[in-house]
């Protein structure tokens, strides 16, 4: 059974959809303060007209580029 008919059999959202998900959490936990990690090492964080902007710093090293 090819994987889109299995999620649609299993009600399932797709691995894409659940990692993008799940990385909006963790973002919601790192901007309030809910996860024990520094969120100046990820990303600046700018309030525009009452709402959240990250902004992502400029990298020289690759590995840490594509981290988050």
């Amino acid at each position: 059974m090819p994987y889109s008919d299995r999620l649609v059999h299993l009600n399932l959202p797709s691995l894409e959809l659940r990692r993008l998900h799940l990385d909006l959490i963790f973002c919601y936990k790192v901007v309030f303060g809910l996860a024990y990690v520094d969120s100046e090492e990820l990303f600046t964080l700018r309030s525009v007209f009452q709402a959240y902007k990250l902004y992502k710093s400029r990298c020289d090293n690759v590995t840490h580029r594509n981290f988050f």
